[in-house]
């Protein structure tokens, strides 16, 4: 198994995570699995509006199954939000390392709250939590 400080330093050194994003210092961890992954913030969405779409770049640590993920994660987006017709989408990873990009542009009247219930649906937050 991959190691907190392993984990945040990959990411660190692929600069995948907003600073102090990929994990909190391990005496603030309080060994709950559930309270321990929503206070290491395991998952990043940015998303910025570009030429009248919104481009979403979502990535998460400790990702397990990541081409099974990315086929729930796509199917639980794309037929529900009929107003996020995807263009430039990507949904991959580093399978050895656990970590998942998910990437894609949308019109303008797609909103993060799409976003995050298609993650909800296809993970139930099992990798954590998902705010865009």
């Amino acid at each position: 198994m991959f190691g907190i400080p392993k984990i945040a330093a990959a990411a660190a050194a692929l600069s995948l995570f907003a600073p102090g994003v990929a994990s909190a210092p391990a005496s603030n961890l309080t060994g709950s699995a559930d309270d321990d992954l929503v206070k290491r913030a395991p998952n990043s969405c940015r998303s910025n509006e570009r030429n009248g779409y919104i481009h979403f770049d979502i990535w998460s640590e400790n990702f397990y199954d990541i081409s099974g993920r990315c086929a729930g994660l796509w199917a639980n987006f794309q037929p529900r939000f009929p107003s996020c017709a995807v263009t430039s989408g990507y949904c991959g990873g580093i399978e050895d390392t656990h970590i998942l990009n998910w990437n894609f542009n949308v019109p303008l009247g797609c909103g993060g709250g799409s976003v995050n219930s298609a993650w909800w649906e296809a993970t139930r937050n099992e990798f954590g939590p998902l705010f865009c």
